[in-house]
């Protein structure tokens, strides 16, 4: 019941203020200068003595146009539609109500470089915001055209280990977004060539799901164009094995409707091999794995806007991943073991979006919904010594996931402050059949488990921005009641909670260079569901897993600070940030009593840890061929983890550094990476520091409609990671050798209509709202 007024209330609550508008007003018509048509769809944005977008709005079918809840002061209006010249006029408001006189705009030929709404500042490689880093990859050489993995991997104040796990401020904890929604997509699978940047938020706003420490949101781009375009790659990798892969593009917008489509094919090989040393039981242990990850992705859309109030758009996306490897593991006074693995996940994923704008641009209300869904996964594992026919064990597992998500937004900008409001369910189920059959019962006996998970989640949330000449000030809070039910064969396990999430920014501008920023916010780490069984699961000869149904979230309160300054060549940040996580989830290793050597790994709830933090980033424009983008960042934390049924608690500090090098000459582009990674160390041990260098280059082709680019990755092979660990009862050293040291070629063509003018206003517009409305702040 109470769920239920919580969700009325919020709902009565967006419908009471839907039509509200306070503050000043600008009203005009415009027509085309020679026949004294009326134009529709014209973009009107107002900009202060800053030069700083304050509003925007449309034309609609009589070519008029408002804008409102602006201040009074002085403004300059600009206006421009495709086809035509912009129109630029300064404008006093001193009155409510302001109209102006008739404008008139001329139609000038349909050119690719005519002048269309955005500021002649050239979009870096590297930008940073209050709660965020941007990261726009069309400008990396490394990451253009990379795998996702790899582009992770590049990321400000991102560290991946050799088996592709990322941490972010030294937890592991990062959720996953695509284009500001949650997604379970193989990312793998995504286009490199579509992705436009990827933002590393760490304080994400009240609007977006409190779970995880961090979140990493990769952004697709959507193109600029009218008529027909698209883009065809094709990229082949080699290294210790091979990587193909190829995809393509379509885009066609006419009019109010934008129709697209992308297809992309990769077929991954990769080799990883390892030494473990085991000092105290004498023995030794190889291995080598050998994997493919064949993957593919389809999707497709369709935007339409109704007119300069309503727009909407349709999307389906399908992904597969079928990856299958062989591990060998061969081990001191032991015949050599095989593991076989082999994995099938498919998602479908269905989203629509409906966007009410009411007077203004500036308020509007979003309805939103999307249906994820993978029906009949599997995966395979067979453990077997010499051959298959001599099977020591088989894991098998199949089953479905589904998550459906609806979203109600309202935002409304009155006399230049921000208001939001939102309501959200997420409805999460999970069903599954695993067994184990085990043919050597020393190691662990049969096991057989039907496993059932949901996790509905209720939300509210609020957030008010207020602008005070040289402050800005962010109120946000978040609720959220969730209800987590498992079945285990005949077990059942509930947990029902409500969380708060409150967030605060203050942002003093104290003079034309520098900023400053204090955020506040708290949020939640809740555990996956694949966390939550307790079949035992096989990691080699010596380990395995048992995992924790009992296991339960974990909370993270941050606070940082930070110092911008920026001048026409060098842009700097400085964080300083404090993190507490209570109830942390923790892994735990101790001896298998019945096995000597093997050990088994599981988790559970542990006492609070913190952490301190200062990052650095620092962008130089030395001249217009050459920039400098670097990142700094150390962590101080405090480690708790049982280990041999004995609590070790153990302090470190993590330190990182990447310089990013690039040279622009005409149609070719260098760039050199560096990066030296410090000490990482866990409760059980450590992992040694080490450095990399990457190198890449793109050179312009076919009248500047493709470009041919290579990258070579690790260029010294530098990377081999190093791992120590050492307590009372076991004392081992590892080493290990991925594939690091990469060459990778890339041809991308595009190819478009002969005729083609810049695309729909209203979509332009959305985009920029993005930024300067939603939730970035």
């Amino acid at each position: 019941m109470k769920k239920k007024l919580l969700l009325t209330g919020w709902f009565m609550l967006i419908f009471l203020i839907v039509n509200a508008q306070t503050g000043y007003k600008i009203r005009g018509f415009i027509y085309e200068s020679k026949d004294k048509k009326p134009l529709e769809l014209c973009t009107v944005v107002l900009t202060n003595e800053a030069n700083k977008i304050t509003a925007y709005s449309f034309s609609d079918s009589r070519g008029a146009f408002i804008i409102e809840g602006i201040t009074p002061g002085s403004y300059l209006l600009f206006i421009s539609l495709m086809g035509y010249q912009a129109l630029e006029i300064p404008v006093t408001v001193t009155d409510k109500a302001i109209d102006l006189e008739p404008l008139f705009i001329e139609e000038t030929p349909e050119e690719l470089d005519e002048v269309i709404v955005s500021s002649n500042y050239k979009t870096p490689m590297l930008e940073t915001f209050p709660d965020r880093v941007v990261v726009n990859v069309s400008k990396d050489l490394i990451s253009s055209g990379a795998s996702i993995s790899q582009i992770l991997d590049n990321l400000p104040f991102v560290s991946a280990d050799y088996d592709g796990n990322i941490n972010i401020r030294g937890d592991q904890n990062v959720r996953y977004y695509l284009n500001d929604k949650p997604t379970r997509q193989n990312l793998s699978s995504i286009a490199p060539d579509k992705i436009l940047k990827v933002e590393v938020i760490t304080s994400p706003s009240a609007k977006w799901d409190s779970d995880g420490s961090a979140i990493i949101n990769i952004i697709t781009r959507k193109e600029m164009y009218e008529g027909f375009q698209g883009t065809a790659t094709i990229n082949y990798g080699i290294s210790k094995t091979p990587k193909y892969g190829a995809g393509i593009s379509l885009d066609f917008a006419s009019g109010r409707n934008s129709i697209y489509t992308n297809l992309t094919l990769r077929k991954d090989y990769a080799f990883f091999s390892g030494r473990t040393q085991d000092f105290l039981n004498g023995w030794t242990q190889e291995t080598r794995n050998t994997s493919l990850t064949p993957s593919g992705n389809w999707s497709l859309g369709w935007d339409y806007f109704v007119n300069s109030k309503n727009e909407m758009s349709l999307s389906y996306e399908r992904s597969v991943n079928k990856p299958s490897g062989l591990s060998e593991f061969d081990l001191t006074n032991a015949e050599k073991t095989f593991q076989q693995t082999d994995y099938n996940y498919n998602n479908h994923t269905v989203n629509y979006r409906y966007r009410k704008f009411f007077k203004t641009s500036d308020q509007f209300l979003e309805a939103e919904a999307f249906y994820m869904w993978s029906p009949k996964e599997s995966e395979r594992e067979d453990v077997y010594r010499t051959s298959p026919a001599y099977s020591e064990f088989s894991y098998r597992y199949e089953g479905d996931f589904s998550r459906y998500q609806f979203n109600l937004d309202y935002e409304n900008k009155i006399e230049g402050n921000l208001l939001s409001l939102g309501v959200q369910g997420s409805f999460h189920d999970v069903n599954q059949n695993l067994l184990n059959q085990n043919f050597n019962p020393d190691f662990f006996s049969d096991y057989q488990l039907r496993y059932g998970f949901s996790r509905n989640i209720l939300a509210a949330y609020g957030d008010y921005k207020v602008v005070l000449k040289d402050w800005n000030i962010y109120l946000g809070l978040r609720g959220e009641n969730v209800s987590r039910k498992l079945d285990l064969n005949n077990n059942a396990y509930q947990l029902d909670y409500t969380s708060f999430f409150p967030k605060l920014t203050v942002s003093l501008q104290a003079s034309e260079k520098i900023g400053w920023h204090l955020d506040y916010s708290r949020r939640i780490v809740r555990p996956d569901h694949w966390l939550l069984t307790d079949i035992p699961k096989y990691f080699s000869p010596t380990s395995y897993a048992i995992r924790n149904p009992r296991l339960e979230p974990s909370y993270i309160t941050q606070v940082q600070l930070a110092r911008e300054r920026k001048t026409k060549t060098a842009n700097s940040r400085l964080n300083l940030y404090f993190r507490n996580i209570r109830n942390r989830i923790t892994y735990i290793q101790k001896l298998d009593p019945n096995q000597v050597g093997v050990y088994i790994f599981t988790l559970d709830n542990t006492d609070s840890h913190n952490s301190l933090g200062l990052e650095l980033i620092q962008s130089w424009t030395v001249n217009k061929y050459y920039t400098v983008n670097a990142t700094a960042d150390v962590n101080n934390s405090v480690l708790q983890a049982v280990i041999d049924d004995k609590t070790i608690r153990r302090d470190y500090i993590a330190y990182n550094l990447r310089i990013n090098n690039r040279i622009k000459i005409d149609e070719n582009s260098f760039q050199l990476n560096f990066r030296y990674n410090g000490n990482a160390v866990f409760p059980q041990g450590k992992r040694a520091p080490y450095g990399r260098f990457d190198l890449g280059y793109s050179h312009k082709l076919f009248n500047d409609n493709g470009s041919i680019s290579a990258r070579l990755t690790d260029i010294f092979n530098d990377y081999k990671p190093e791992y120590s660990i050492k307590t009372e009862v076991s004392d081992r050293k590892g080493i290990f050798d991925p594939e690091t040291r990469m060459f990778y070629i890339r041809l991308t063509y595009n190819f478009l209509s002969k005729e083609r003018k810049k695309f729909n206003p209203i979509n332009r517009m959305n985009i920029q709202q993005r930024d300067l409305n939603g939730v970035q702040f």
